[in-house]
């Protein structure tokens, strides 16, 4: 049953009729006084297929680099892959998706390399050519499924072409 899932998704994605690639980067942001906003670096690539007006399916993959004193926090790569919705409302852009994610190296902020989570929004402005500029409120955790689940937390500038 999950290799018909999985077969169904890529045939999916294969048939999108627009497709748009993107790259990303950003900073860490926390909610804990020892750790301040900046002190990680993220970067991102990925691309976006259409799936329906409106609807798309993302796959994307980067790193952060860990900048805390922290032994315990690690800088790690992940990739994911996941459904999202856009409302344009030209030049406007509004975003949301959620994926599967895997995560290179599990520390005191993520448990386990699998399976995390990753959700975005984004806001953002397109011209008419398609090219786009973002800002993007990023979150990488398990959901609770592993521990520890602090979650990893980035503010992003993405950039994207439609071809």
């Amino acid at each position: 049953m999950n290799k018909l899932y999985l077969a169904a998704l890529l045939l999916v994605c294969s048939t999108a009729h627009s497709e748009e690639g993107f790259l990303g980067y950003g900073v860490g942001v926390f909610n804990d006084a020892n750790y301040y906003t900046g002190q990680n670096k993220y970067f991102e690539g990925g691309y976006r297929a259409s799936v329906w007006d409106g609807i798309y399916w993302q796959h994307k993959g980067g790193f952060w680099g860990e900048g805390s004193p922290d032994a315990a926090r690690k800088s790690g790569f992940f990739v994911s892959s996941g459904p999202g919705f856009e409302v344009d409302l030209a030049p406007v852009e509004i975003r949301t998706g959620w994926g599967l994610a895997a995560i290179s190296n599990p520390d005191s902020q993520l448990g386990g390399r699998f399976p995390q989570f990753n959700g975005n929004f984004a806001l953002g402005l397109r011209d008419k050519k398609g090219d786009g500029i973002a800002i993007e409120y990023n979150h990488i955790s398990s959901a609770g499924l592993v521990t520890p689940n602090q979650g990893r937390d980035f503010l992003i500038l993405e950039l994207s072409q439609k071809w």
